[in-house]
């Protein structure tokens, strides 16, 4: 209702900037505010009679307007006015609507029952779950419902002219919004990660290590996604075909799906060494922990964290595999396997990288079925998904070494360079014959960006930055917190913890990297991968470490303070080393 009905008309067609689609915009963004705040636990949103909550009444009716507000939009451009291609764009907008007519019908269905039930249902009240199955429904039936519109169109057929039928898509803006929305759902995991509650006084060693495997796993993920994904139209699964661009639209729901039950496992995992957790307390009312609809001691507790994270993990490692099918094709996938010369298949290839993958596929489901049992630590649950993940990102790199996939449509390994650069021309030319590591060079020299004479031109900000970034909401998050706990007790000292713990983590980090990268480039080497991982993690400790005054204040008895000061050394230390790379 909001994010890919924007986005696949803000690909075709560019709202102008007056009063009229301003008012539009902002009653857009209210309507998704209001559906936000109102997604709230099943035990708050399935309960809908007199006089009970409202949040699934007010949940539907805000995707309903929210859905109308863009049928608007589309109703402007197919009957009353559009500049461009006015016939096929006007074709192209009444064609949207049919789309868009039937989410909007099963959301109008779910908004009525809800508000029936809501206003005027049985005074007994209880749990309702037909609305939720009703939106469900509605949201399946999308596309297909764009499915029937190209063959409505006959848009399969070659002798068809489409340029008479539909208004070209923007794929460059659709990968970037993409790209956008990936960095969204991975940063659900860095907060889930970095923002905690008090820690048992026995339970750092155990947190910590949670911790940093999670932090390492977010940063793979993010690794594997985007070295896998096109970054040129060209490769793109938009461009392929219309079917392959409804099918990769479709996948990245459920993808985005599985990265946040990843990321909540973490947050789960990392729970299991609050004080809160350890003494068996609500965290608002006081009663037993109350975990996927029951109230549950350890044991169960665990094994149902245990089965969340291996399934939605070994759900991101498929739902990944589907999308780069939907931008190759399954013929050009096979072929990759095949022996130019004679098209005999590669079978100790195919056995070694794609067969050992989803063994670590099956490996990660079976951990979630035997972990079950509910014995084991979040320390073992944390292995297992840094082991998988460790192994996907190694069989990926063997693949394309094995298989010398050079291709330039897809992402650059590193995190610098433009964004749309081939992955050997990001930072100096990759010439090197020594020493490499899974067919990346182990180091090569940075690159100087700007030399005086040459014109200014500005590099695109990378989806590295770009995760990099991340890190500072759960920083800004953490020192907003602060302010609302420490403001009662002594506001000065409260703004001087504020100030300083700001300045050093900007210092430190975000100024330090944004200079150097302003006037040099990182090569795609095994060496400065490294380094920039290190320094994620440095960035990541820091920020799990801004705790309120009575923590970092009480250098005696808490170890945050410590903590954050050691974090700051050793992310200045790897901008040192890399500054002392190019003077010396």
């Amino acid at each position: 209702c909001f994010w890919q009905g924007k986005m696949l008309f803000d690909a075709r067609f560019e709202v102008p900037s007056d009063v009229v689609h301003w008012t539009m915009e902002i009653m857009f963004l209210c309507w998704l505010a209001m559906a936000t705040v109102h997604i709230r636990p099943v035990s708050v949103m399935a309960i809908n009679g007199p006089g009970e909550n409202q949040e699934m009444f007010c949940f539907c009716l805000a995707n309903l307007l929210g859905s109308f507000m863009y049928m608007l939009l589309s109703f402007e451009v197919g009957f009353i006015w559009v500049k461009g291609q006015e016939a096929v764009a006007r074709f192209n907008g009444r064609t949207n609507l049919l789309i868009d007519s039937m989410s909007f019908a099963f959301t109008l269905s779910a908004t009525i029952y809800s508000g029936w039930k809501h206003f005027w249902g049985d005074s007994v009240g209880g749990e309702d779950h037909v609305t939720i199955w009703i939106l469900l429904v509605g949201w399946l039936a999308r596309p297909f419902t764009m499915m029937f519109s190209l063959f409505w169109r006959g848009m399969y057929l070659k002798d068809v002219d489409q340029k008479k039928m539909s208004v070209p898509m923007n794929i460059d803006f659709v990968i970037h919004r993409y790209g956008e929305w990936m960095m969204l759902m991975l940063g659900e995991s860095i907060l889930s990660l970095v923002i905690v509650d008090k820690l048992d006084s026995v339970g750092y060693t155990g947190h910590h290590s949670v911790f940093l495997r999670g932090v390492i796993c977010a940063i793979m993920l993010q690794l594997l996604y985007f070295t896998s994904q096109p970054h040129t139209k060209e490769h793109h699964a938009f461009r392929r075909s219309r079917a392959a661009g409804i099918c990769f639209g479709f996948v990245n729901q459920f993808y985005s799906a599985a990265l946040i039950l990843v990321g909540v496992s973490w947050k789960l995992m990392l729970l299991e060494y609050t004080d809160k957790y350890s003494q068996n307390e609500g965290y608002e009312t006081g009663d037993k922990i109350r975990f996927l609809g029951q109230d549950d001691y350890t044991l169960v507790r665990r094994s149902r964290i245990a089965k969340l994270f291996c399934y939605g993990l070994s759900a991101v490692y498929l739902t990944l595999d589907i999308l780069n099918l939907t931008h190759t094709g399954i013929s050009a996938s096979i072929d990759k396997f095949r022996v130019k010369d004679n098209n005999r298949l590669r079978v100790i290839g195919l056995a070694i990288v794609v067969f050992l993958r989803y063994c670590t596929v099956a490996a990660v489901l079976a951990g979630g079925y035997y972990l079950e049992t509910g014995g084991f630590s979040p320390t073992l649950i944390a292995v297992v998904g840094i082991v998988s993940v460790l192994l996907q990102v190694f069989l990926r790199y063997l693949g394309k070494t094995y298989f010398h996939e050079k291709d330039a449509g897809h992402h650059p390994a590193s995190n610098h360079g433009s964004h749309g650069s081939a992955p050997d021309a990001v930072g100096v030319e990759n010439t090197s014959k020594g020493l490499s590591v899974w067919g990346m060079p182990f180091v090569l020299p940075p690159k100087q960006r700007q030399k005086w004479g040459d014109d200014y031109s500005l590099p695109h900000v990378d989806w590295g930055d770009l995760f990099f970034d991340l890190f500072y909401v759960g920083a800004a998050y953490n020192l907003g917190t602060n302010i609302k706990y420490d403001i009662h007790d002594d506001p000065l000292l409260a703004l001087l913890y504020f100030v300083g713990v700001l300045g050093a983590i900007f210092s430190s980090f975000w100024s330090t990297k944004m200079l150097f990268d302003a006037r040099f480039e990182l090569p795609n080497d095994f060496l400065h991968r490294a380094v920039e991982i290190m320094h994620l993690v440095f960035l990541a400790f820091a920020t799990l470490y801004i705790r309120p005054n009575k923590y970092m204040g009480n250098c005696g008895e808490h170890r945050e303070m410590f903590g954050f000061c050691l974090a700051n050394v050793l992310g200045s230390l790897t901008y040192l080393f890399l500054n002392a790379e190019i003077g010396f």
